[in-house]
């Protein structure tokens, strides 16, 4: 057990008294992510002291529990059916509410004797979403927080996204605020190391998080940046029918940078959009075009991965940035680490993995537990110059757990005054 619980022994009145104090300063939630994918469900125990924007995580146990390929394909297909119906999805999430119950009773176990200060579960998924007849998005979560919250006995946070398409926004992105949390310089002496972290995936994401010395009196602005990702590649490679799993780091040491395709695309990326999916049609046939002229999939590897690193680093670098914080997939974190230590290898820059060099494995559930303390600290957790929201909201949908869990709960919420909004942002 982590010494910050179980560190210190108290035997002695004030001792014991000194304890209650100092233990009320802790929280813990538990934070579940259902991966893209949907084979895979991460949990983290999350323990934390202060609240709101000045919340800071001490500790975290990590722990993964999978998904069975049947209920993954059903799930697949309930998500890319425009159709399905709510008797559909019903016993599908509530199949998975049991597995998510499996996590957080295995979580629960490593809390120790600390166990009864668990305040709730809080989740994130990938939801179905469809579109209404003006094309707006909607959002159906894949949890079951009744069936989760009577399974575990926890009071249980979901829908996140739900809230902001409400007031007219798109739902996310919504880690803004949790990265900020997780890695910002919040030194209260001397903050002044500007971080980013860069989501590396179908699209790139990068979050530029500004430091702090917990004197300011908003919410940080923190700047996006988008540019393309790796899906146009990935589409490519299945469209061609490779019938390995495909070597990516191989391919990509392997192959030869081929400038020409990299001027093609730019000059694609001039005629659309990189959002749209005219771009993403354009990209594929030049690829299917340079792939049936005879070039080789370590060739257009090596080119592609090359171009949107370059892309990127062309937004970024006009930031005086200290450290990039890179979160991908595995097969493709040891490829994007170097290749963007390439392009910066000219300047004092740190970069490093989420999920290895912060100590921070299933990075996505601690985005998820720093939401559910969010929504328990009433902080408003959407970012509109983000999601394209009308105005700031606290996030989540709460479910209550059994009596002794809920009462908890409801008291430490009613017990904090959270700090005093701006007018334009609290109505």
């Amino acid at each position: 057990m982590p010494n910050l619980w179980n560190g210190r022994n108290w035997e002695d009145t004030s001792g014991q008294i000194d304890r209650a104090v100092h233990d009320r300063q802790y929280r813990m939630v538990i934070g579940l992510n259902v991966v893209e994918n949907l084979d895979l469900i991460e949990g983290a125990l999350l323990l934390a002291q202060g609240r709101g924007r000045y919340l800071r995580l001490k500790h975290a146990i990590t722990d993964e529990i999978a998904i069975n390929l049947s209920l993954t394909n059903q799930l697949k297909q309930i998500r890319d059916s425009a159709t399905a119906s709510w008797s559909e999805i019903a016993p599908l999430v509530s199949d998975l509410a049991g597995l998510q119950a499996n996590l957080v009773a295995n979580l629960n176990r490593q809390a120790g004797k600390y166990v009864d200060r668990v305040l709730a579960v809080s989740v994130l998924d990938p939801g179905f979403w469809t579109e209404d007849f003006d094309h707006r998005p909607i959002y159906h979560p894949m949890c079951d927080p009744s069936q989760l919250a009577e399974l575990s006995g926890i009071s249980v946070v979901d829908a996140f996204p739900e809230r902001d398409l409400a007031i007219g926004g798109t739902g996310g992105p919504l880690q803004a605020l949790p990265y900020w949390i997780l890695f910002a310089d919040r030194n209260a002496k001397t903050a002044t190391h500007h971080k980013a972290v860069i989501e590396i995936k179908d699209q790139i994401h990068a979050f530029c998080l500004p430091p702090s010395d917990g004197l300011d009196a908003d919410i940080p602005e923190i700047k996006k940046i988008q540019s393309p990702g790796l899906r146009p590649l990935i589409r490519c490679v299945k469209d061609f029918g490779v019938d390995n799993e495909p070597n990516w780091q191989d391919w990509f040491t392997h192959g030869r940078l081929v400038s020409q395709w990299s001027q093609r695309w730019d000059s694609i990326l001039r005629q659309h959009d990189f959002r749209t999916d005219e771009f993403e049609i354009q990209i594929i046939r030049s690829m299917s075009a340079l792939i049936s002229s005879g070039l080789q999939f370590k060739e257009l590897t090596r080119t592609w991965i090359d171009w949107i690193c370059t892309l990127l680093w062309r937004s970024l670098e006009k930031i005086l940035l200290d450290q990039l914080v890179l979160s991908a997939d595995s097969v493709f974190t040891p490829i994007l680490l170097s290749q963007l230590q390439h392009l910066t290898r000219t300047q004092s820059l740190e970069i490093v993995s989420a999920e290895q060099g912060n100590d921070c494995p299933a990075l996505h559930s601690h985005v998820a537990g720093i939401l559910g303390f969010f929504h328990i600290d009433q902080m408003p957790a959407n970012l509109p110059e983000m999601t394209g929201a009308d105005s700031l909201r606290i996030l989540g949908r709460l479910t209550p757990g059994r009596p002794a869990s809920w009462r908890k709960l409801v008291q430490i919420m009613a017990d904090y005054h959270p700090a005093p909004m701006r007018l334009r942002d609290a109505i």
